[in-house]
């Protein structure tokens, strides 16, 4: 598992500092981050969505339990 530490713009001059602990993260088609873990079937299932165009992944703490 993963911890990733997120900024994101929510106005002209504001931001919001976030985390999510995933396994990892995708790009989908429609302009979002998914944050996904393994299920116990070793399927992805999302955990969490932001729009890549107000998301900064400011860094990324790896093999946390």
């Amino acid at each position: 598992m993963n911890i990733y530490y997120l900024r994101l713009i929510t106005g002209a001059s504001n931001m919001i500092d976030s985390e999510v602990k995933a396994k990892g993260v995708a790009w989908s088609e429609s302009g979002l981050y998914e944050f996904w873990t393994i299920n116990e079937n070793d399927q992805r299932v999302g955990v969490a969505y932001y729009p890549v165009d107000r998301t900064i992944i400011e860094s990324i703490e790896y093999g946390v339990e």
